[in-house]
């Protein structure tokens, strides 16, 4: 297998590429949307536009970024998840607290 056969199959190298892959759609959206608003401002100042125009890079930096995160922590078995499947034996062997309780009674009131 070569390396990039193995570099691709990362759990990080996926996220990217779905990151980048959406991010057609995403930056599509973001840019009509700010053509729009672009648009509505053709005759305010140009520090205005300016301003708008600056948050649809920004936006647009980081969309990516923030697409690949949620793809790369989604991807990611949760912590206990993960520990009760490692620990499966261990913790079927082990009865629950909660099961081998009786039914809640209330306490006692002092008259």
């Amino acid at each position: 297998m070569s390396m990039i056969e193995l570099f691709m199959r990362q759990p990080m190298a996926q996220a990217i590429g779905w990151a980048l892959l959406q991010f057609v759609w995403q930056g599509a959206v973001l840019g009509m949307l700010t053509a729009l608003v672009l648009a509505f401002l053709r005759r305010s100042a140009s520090d205005i536009r300016y301003v708008v125009s600056t948050i649809g890079l920004a936006l647009m930096l980081t969309m990516p970024i923030v697409t690949a995160w949620q793809s790369l922590e989604g991807s990611r078995p949760r912590r206990a998840a993960a520990t009760a499947e490692t620990n499966g034996a261990t913790a079927a062997a082990m009865p629950s607290a909660i099961s081998t309780r009786g039914p809640a009674t209330p306490p006692a009131i002092l008259e």
